[in-house]
Formats: structure tokens, sequence, C-alpha cells
């Protein structure tokens, strides 16, 4: 629990995202990045990056949490905002058999 997917690069770097559909009023709160954080010290290996994605936008506290994490550690955690639109689409493109 605590994140979605787990990512490799190139560069041999790992990471954990985490996604949330909320709806445009619904913040994303300093709990839940507290949650992925949790799973990143239990994970068992080292990770360098965290992703956080939503559709929403996240709370001040959630922004002033991330930062001072940032400042503590030094794995880098990403805030992404990815609008409805942009999801909607990508869903009827893999339903219309389109990339």
């Amino acid at each position: 629990g605590g994140y979605d997917v787990i990512v490799s690069d190139n560069n041999g770097l790992n990471g954990i995202v985490e996604c949330k559909c909320y709806a445009p009023d619904s913040k994303v709160g300093r709990p839940l990045l507290q949650k992925l954080v949790g799973a990143c010290m239990a994970y068992p290996i080292r990770l360098d990056y965290l992703i956080f994605v939503t559709t929403s936008d996240f709370s001040e506290e959630a922004r002033t949490f991330a930062q001072d994490f940032q400042k503590r550690e030094k794995i880098n955690l990403s805030m992404v905002r990815l609008y409805l639109i942009f999801l909607r689409n990508i869903y009827l493109s893999l339903l219309l058999g389109k990339r």
C-alpha cells in the first residue's frame, strides 16, 4: 500500500508513483503525501524519487510538507497535476485502440 506503480529508469534510478483521481475542488492533503513517504521508507531498496499524480491540486500543507521532506532527504518528491480532460482523452484513445 501507499503507491500504485514502481518505476525504474535507464540510469538505474528507482521510484514509486501514487495516483489519485479527485474532483477539482478536492485537494490532495499532507496525509496522503506522508503515506507515500512511509511507503518509500518501507520499500526494500533505496528509492531515488517519489511521484504523486492527481487530477486535482495539492493543499498548501501538502506543498509545504513536500518542500520540507526534500530538504531533509535526498529523495525527489514530485507533485504532478494532470487535467481531467487529458486523462479522458487517454482513456478514450485506449478504448478506441488509438495511440
